[in-house]
């Protein structure tokens, strides 16, 4: 690689014209706020594509950035500065439409930088990477250098489609494109698939997939999601059915807004469902999300408690991701627990997940409880949530969610195990789908 020249360097507070856009990478750096911050710089210029710029203060990129006709593409700071400090320059910088990636090098303990990391996640800045001083100088380009790679790596990106109106949604219902797509779920403990969640898509005319999140709400919004998890509901019974006649003991979930538990034209109607299937309820498990369960406690403990009395199995769904009591609990006679995928992403770094995880996992072990790791993607974490004791996982690690026909030439690839993943098995990492 031909290494740049450096370019000049203009003091802080320069004319706006020194702020005119740049080819290539920009970041900024208050310089300083640490030891090494000019040695990461040389080595930003010296391998080309980078045009750095240094600051002195808060106020000074505060005041950059007001005149700026170029948003840089990353900010290198400290978290205590001259005159502030980062949780106040996040909270500045989330102002802007398009802000800076951050990069925190800092002498703080784990937990401010990991409060700092927290920030900008709740403001929805990202983050380029963090690193401990002393500054080791290779180790933070190589963070940097891998920021830069994906923030300039190509985007599949998809128009947003308009917003489906009610004679679309209609048109879905009628024609059967509603469909239910299958993720597994395997026991950690005997390497076997034990069930699937059925997760709400539909299918349009030109056999494009239509996403959750422009599908479930338009349908309640339309008062059709009764109708549309009517036929989730019977494409899982039928799926489970055609799995148990061909000796493939699985069961399956079923995603179920509180208030249609509460409607008891719902709960008669997926009785009769299975009943008219010869399929024993026990098979199937209703899940709610734990902000439901929460907001009403008593129209949960009524309404779950209704579902249970039918022989269907109940799950809380997204835990820990609500601000309840682990005594609701004991109240609601849930059968399984599913804890969310923002305390599994990371966790094989993060003490404090790893710490939520297992205590989570001991809670649903002492209330006999399954205990579900959600969007388990990698190896790694894979390992820690076997560490944490949970006792099944579900993910892309295992499979994307698929169609039905898909899920069932799935099950039978893994012939030879009865059904079952062995960890000596290559799981498939796919990529992050619908």
């Amino acid at each position: 690689m031909t290494c740049a020249p450096p370019p000049d360097d203009p003091s802080p507070g320069a004319p706006h014209a020194a702020l005119a856009p740049v080819s290539g990478f920009e970041p900024w750096i208050l310089l300083p706020a640490f030891e090494g911050g000019p040695a990461l710089r040389d080595a930003m210029i010296a391998c080309g594509g980078y045009t750095p710029r240094s600051f002195s203060s808060m106020q000074e990129v505060l005041d950059a950035l007001a005149l700026a006709t170029r948003v840089p593409d990353l900010l290198v700071t400290r978290v205590r500065l001259p005159d502030g400090d980062a949780f106040e320059l996040i909270r500045h910088l989330a102002a802007y439409p398009v802000a800076p990636a951050i990069f925190i090098v800092s002498r703080q303990q784990r937990s401010v930088v990991k409060a700092t990391v927290s920030l900008c996640e709740a403001h929805g800045l990202r983050m380029a990477g963090t690193t401990d001083m002393p500054l080791d100088v290779p180790a933070a380009f190589h963070q940097i250098e891998a920021f830069r790679n994906r923030a300039r790596a190509p985007q599949r990106l998809q128009p947003r489609s308009l917003p489906l109106t009610v004679s679309e949604l209609h048109n879905l219902l009628n024609t059967g494109r509603i469909r239910a797509y299958m993720q597994p779920k395997m026991n950690l403990k005997s390497g076997h698939i034990t069930g699937f969640e059925a997760l709400m898509r539909a299918v349009n005319v030109e056999g494009q997939v239509i996403a959750p999140s422009e599908l479930i709400e338009p349908l309640g919004g339309a008062g059709l999601l009764l109708p549309a998890t009517l036929q989730m509901f019977d494409q899982t019974v039928d799926f489970l059915m055609q799995c148990l006649n061909d000796g493939i003991p699985v069961g399956a979930s079923v995603n179920v807004p509180l208030s249609l538990i509460s409607d008891n034209h719902f709960c008669q109607k997926i009785v009769e469902r299975v009943e008219s299937a010869g399929l024993d309820p026990s098979w199937i498990t209703v899940e709610i999300t734990e902000d439901e369960a929460m907001a009403n406690p008593a129209l949960a403990i009524e309404n779950t408690a209704r579902i249970r009395m039918y022989g269907f199995n109940l799950s809380i769904d997204d835990f820990g991701t609500a601000y309840s009591s682990f005594a609701q609990l004991t109240k609601i006679p849930f059968s399984e627990l599913k804890i969310e995928r923002s305390f599994i992403s990371g966790i094989e770094t993060d003490k404090a997940k790893r710490a939520v995880v297992a205590a989570c996992a001991l809670l649903g072990k002492q209330l006999g409880l399954a205990v579900v790791a959600e969007g388990v993607e990698t190896p790694s974490e894979l390992a820690a949530v076997q560490e944490a004791d949970c006792s099944h996982i579900q993910g892309y690690l295992l499979s994307r969610p698929m169609p039905v026909p898909e899920a069932s030439a799935w099950l039978r690839e893994l012939d030879g195990q009865r059904f079952a993943l062995a960890q000596t098995v290559a799981l498939q990492s796919w990529a992050p789908g619908l």
